[in-house]
């Protein structure tokens, strides 16, 4: 089979299974939630998805027929061997190649995987997906599911607790993660650091065997888990790649949730995941977090705004958090730097609306010879190229 470097699909018949291969644009597989995601197609808002960020996406009647999705990359080839009905069980096997040894990778260039994906019938049982005939991971249905996920919940919610390791564990992680013979306070630092990171880790797994299940009851109470979040917590990430796989109507809620939270890293967590899914209907959800006391979460409901079209409906909104960061910059301890280089981005969202944004010149005329502060003096140029932008569309006299 060829791999095309420039046409976007191309289709094949491989031991008579149809799959079309698919070159994603860059980085459209992480708006799939994992980087590295294999799974199936198995309800419309996932079918949806799919045609939306892969337009080539070939037709499937999703009430007869469901897809797999594998992904293949330039450092670990993958193709779809066969797909195989096992009463009411369904195995995907697939061939997957050796991973390069070190130094035999010329570059590091990011290149977009290829997307295999193959129909695959529709099955009430489970589904096993296999790589060189080894079990990669289930996706169960059913009291499996149900009790598969309450136990990695329970674990997850146990780790994030604090949960003690048995002896086994201990034992077996920390003989091999330290076993360059430490002593005395190395040691205990040592445990110390070690303790923290293997926590990470293992939430990190829990999260992505949540994410494999395709299981979107567990949506809702991963907005529990987000709310413990805390300051730099390394969570925030994983939380966020688990609710865009999952995705479905279940995580936007869950995201309108956690946008309503005090806590500033479960908002990041919603606003990220909504940037992934980049549904229109969110659009009310960025307008309302574009000053977001969490500056990473205001960066972000401006990206989720590039992503989904600037549009006219926009400019109410940015005029609101241009003022709301005007305040926040002026009062006492505030990050100054932070406040003004978000609203000269707002501005510049302004500047590229053109006229559409003619609402917008009073405040901007006011940013732009206004008494000199430490806010206004950063975005008065901006504030004037904007001026200048929207007044060059306008007809003459129109402008107020």
């Amino acid at each position: 089979m060829t791999f095309p470097i420039l046409a976007l699909a191309v289709a094949a018949l491989t031991s008579e299974l149809d799959v079309t291969v698919l070159r994603s644009e860059r980085f459209a597989e992480a708006k799939f939630g994992l980087r590295d995601r294999i799974f199936i197609v198995q309800d419309a808002w996932e079918l949806e998805r799919c045609r939306r960020l892969l337009p080539d996406f070939p037709p499937i009647d999703i009430r007869t027929e469901h897809a797999v999705i594998v992904p293949s990359w330039r450092w670990r080839r993958r193709e779809i061997e066969s797909i195989e009905s096992e009463g009411d069980d369904l195995v995907v096997r697939i061939k997957q190649s050796p991973r390069p040894r070190p130094g035999t990778i010329t570059t590091t260039d990011y290149v977009p995987p290829d997307l295999f994906v193959a129909k695959a019938p529709v099955c009430g049982g489970t589904v096993r997906f296999l790589i060189n005939d080894r079990l990669d991971h289930v996706v169960l249905r059913g009291d499996a599911l149900a009790a598969r996920t309450t136990d990695l919940l329970a674990d997850l919610l146990a780790w994030k607790s604090g949960r003690r390791w048995t002896a086994e564990e201990w034992l077996a992680r920390y003989r091999y993660e330290y076993r360059n013979k430490l002593d005395g306070e190395e040691l205990d630092d040592a445990l110390t650091v070690f303790r923290r990171d293997y926590t990470e880790r293992r939430c990190r797994v829990i999260l992505k065997e949540l994410a494999q299940l395709q299981d979107r009851t567990v949506t809702p109470r991963l907005v529990g888990v987000a709310a413990w979040l805390g300051p730099h917590d390394a969570m925030v990430g994983h939380l966020r790649q688990t609710l865009v796989a999952l995705g479905g109507n279940e995580t936007v809620r869950a995201c309108e949730l956690l946008l309503e939270l005090e806590n500033e890293q479960a908002r990041l967590v919603a606003i990220l995941a909504l940037s992934d899914l980049s549904i229109p209907s969110t659009r009310p959800m960025a307008h309302a977090h574009l000053a977001d006391s969490c500056d990473a979460a205001a960066r972000t409901a401006k990206t989720l705004l590039h992503q989904l079209g600037l549009s006219v409906e926009d400019v109410a909104p940015i005029t609101e958090a241009i003022e709301a960061l005007e305040r926040q910059a002026q009062a006492k301890g505030a990050d100054c730097r932070a406040k003004w280089a978000l609203a000269n981005s707002l501005v510049s969202i302004l500047e590229a609306l053109g006229p559409e944004a003619e609402s917008a010149i009073p405040l901007l005329t006011r940013l732009a010879t206004g008494p000199p502060n430490c806010f206004s003096d950063q975005i008065r140029p901006k504030a004037n190229d904007a001026l200048a932008a929207i007044s060059a569309g306008l007809v003459p006299g129109s402008a107020p």
